[in-house]
């Protein structure tokens, strides 16, 4: 039967064939490429392709960090509180608000006294004790981070009193960062160094007039 074929058309069948194998070949990697970049958490382009090696690696960096970029925002504003009908509501947004105005004071104090976007507030103070919060109680940091818990996870509800309470608590914190920071202010060498040379400029010229 194959001698009823001629050459030429021999020829065709195997060339058709060949064609018909490299196209399903294309296909399947094709096919396989996208469910690899669709499994991925990216976009489904290739990014950088004819870019230098260096470049491509920066760009997959700086896109890996962009998952890790967080940020707070200042939850209320003139607009916000006139448009929030739900006094519990603004109640807590507030209380979200006060805890900023407590690390940008012990930030101020020391500036290595800085809280990361959703880092633990509890621990965060915790590890203040010993530094810019010396003096405080304990009790009075798990006070307060259980009425801003209260405020940001609780479905209970959170009253005008507990947002009171709560910004007692922050004044307090504030409070004692601030004497601990005059403290340091006036205990420093630099500080006693300048007393020093001050009195004896003030001698000094009290001789002379004498």
């Amino acid at each position: 039967m194959i001698s009823d074929f001629s050459g030429a058309t021999i020829v065709i069948f195997i060339a058709l064939g060949s064609l018909v194998l490299v196209l399903l070949f294309i296909f399947a990697k094709r096919q396989i490429m996208r469910f690899t970049l669709r499994s991925r958490r990216g976009p489904h382009v290739p990014i950088g392709h004819s870019a230098p090696r260096w470049l491509r690696k920066e760009i997959e960096r700086r896109l890996d960090l962009v998952g890790r970029i967080k940020h707070e925002p200042k939850l209320v504003s003139e607009a916000s509180s006139a448009d929030t009908h739900n006094p519990e509501t603004l109640f807590r947004m507030q209380a979200m608000d006060d805890i900023k105005i407590l690390e940008i004071q012990l930030q101020a104090t020391d500036p290595k006294a800085g809280r990361m976007p959703n880092e633990n507030l509890r621990t965060f103070l915790m590890a203040q004790l010993s530094g810019i919060l010396k003096g405080c109680q304990p009790k009075t940091i798990h006070q307060l981070c259980d009425l801003y818990e209260k405020a940001r996870f609780s479905p209970d509800g959170f009253t005008s009193n507990n947002l009171e309470m709560y910004r007692e608590l922050v004044a307090n914190l504030v409070q004692i960062s601030q004497t601990n920071r005059s403290n340091q202010t006036s205990s420093s060498p630099k500080a006693g160094i300048t007393a020093k040379l001050k009195k004896k400029k003030e001698t000094s010229i009290a001789s002379t007039s004498l």
